[in-house]
């Protein structure tokens, strides 16, 4: 949680509201020191900035540094971006978390992001050893996808990906909506196809429908049949899940189709994750 002063507590001030899109003028001094940080290597008897990492960020992120006096006018034409361009800035720092994420480097970020009451956070990515930046989940999505680790932590696995895919730098809706599906499947398939090793969500909800008498959902109100449309309204907006000659249908998921398969899927993992679905004996 980010810092309140105790004379703006009960105050509204947008400056300490937040979440804070970009690098504001209060965190961008602890942002550099992060940056030299993580790129200044070993020079002789000295220390320099990485002239490889340098170059390998022009050449990711399709800019030019200014090289007059090597990788030290590199580095300062690269922190004068970040300060004049804010979506630099933000790229930026995902691209060293993308290729320098060691653990103490990226959970100093964490905290620098956190005290400034930033929009975003740093999330492990799908790569092993590799970070990123994703937007902030704040509330009630954030307790939601916390709450699953602890009764199925490859369901977690997933929905964080899905969240990492869906809220980075570099949103990939479909990739969210995938990780989304294989969320559900993981929490389903034991207890409505326990013996199918090949289930998928289309199989889980045929089995559903064909037999709805032998589950039974332990919310009032609710039914097998409603959960089960829950999930079928993923499963059929997936449209990018196979090739198609049909033309009408979209090449790939939108970015708001997939915020609500994750958002659905998060309710459905719960579900059957938290015992909420049972079998009847």
């Amino acid at each position: 949680m980010a810092f309140r002063p105790l004379s703006q507590r009960n105050n509204p001030d947008p400056v300490f509201e937040g979440p804070h899109e970009g690098i504001p003028a209060w965190m961008f001094q602890s942002v550099v020191r992060w940056v030299d940080e993580a790129i200044y290597e070993p020079r002789g008897m000295q220390e320099g900035p990485s002239e490889t990492v340098l170059l390998a960020a022009e050449a990711s992120l399709h800019v030019t540094f200014d090289w007059s006096s090597g990788p030290f006018s590199a580095r300062t034409a690269a922190l004068t971006q970040m300060q004049r361009d804010n979506e630099f800035g933000l790229d930026f720092l995902d691209f060293l978390l993308g290729v320098l994420g060691q653990e103490p480097l990226t959970r100093e970020l964490n905290s620098i992001l956190t005290r400034a009451g930033s929009a975003w956070e740093v999330q492990a990515a799908t790569a092993p050893n590799h970070f990123q930046l994703v937007r902030r989940a704040i509330g009630p999505v954030r307790d939601a996808i916390d709450e699953i680790r602890p009764t199925s932590q490859r369901a977690h696995a997933h929905l964080v990906a899905a969240w990492s895919k869906l809220m980075g730098r570099n949103p990939d809706p479909s990739g969210a909506y995938r990780e989304a599906i294989r969320a559900v499947e993981v929490v389903a398939a034991p207890m409505v196809a326990p013996n199918d090793t090949l289930v998928t969500l289309g199989k889980i909800i045929g089995t559903l429908r064909a037999n709805p008498e032998k589950w039974t959902v332990d919310l009032a109100e609710a039914t097998t049949q409603q959960v089960t449309e829950m999930a079928a309204m993923i499963w059929q907006s997936q449209f990018d899940r196979h090739g198609t000659h049909d033309e009408s249908v979209p090449l790939n998921v939108s970015q708001e189709q997939a915020d609500a398969a994750v958002h659905i899927s998060i309710a459905l993992v719960r579900l059957f994750a938290g015992g909420h679905i049972t079998r009847v004996p």
